[in-house]
């Protein structure tokens, strides 16, 4: 089956809205492999909203592949690989949460491994896109 790609207006800005500030500090790749691997860190970003915010967590699935993961409270969760990690990290960017339970988060990061993608998320010029997949 096809891929059949469509843009998710909505999330995308959501994402953008949850980019830190330029000031604060932004962690490198490096620095983000070796705390996912030896430390109980978990990287991701908050969106805030009115009502509702929404949660983008930063999952390694192998050496140089990562996805967020994004929660909105609701029991469902949706996963979108990242299509260049170093242009991501460069536009978006991430940081450390500060999650009372990280390592329950942790945990269940891993246990959602095996969980295929909902989409894509591409940087293009600067500009970043979320994609999802969508069945005719």
């Amino acid at each position: 089956m096809t891929p059949n790609l469509r843009f998710n207006k909505k999330l995308t800005r959501k994402l953008i809205k949850a980019i830190p500030n330029k000031d604060d500090f932004k962690p490198t790749l490096l620095s983000i492999e070796w705390n996912m691997e030896n430390g109980n860190n978990v990287y991701g970003l908050m969106y805030t909203g009115l009502f509702k915010g929404t949660t983008f967590f930063l999952q390694r699935t192998e050496p140089n592949r990562y996805r967020l993961v994004v929660s909105d409270g609701s029991p469902l969760c949706s996963f979108y690989i990242i299509d260049d990690i170093e242009k991501f990290l460069d536009v978006v960017g991430v940081e450390i949460l500060d999650l009372e339970n990280a390592t329950d988060i942790r945990a269940a990061l891993e246990g959602t491994l095996v969980v295929p993608n909902a989409g894509i998320i591409v940087v293009d010029d600067n500009e970043v896109y979320i994609y999802e997949h969508e069945n005719y």
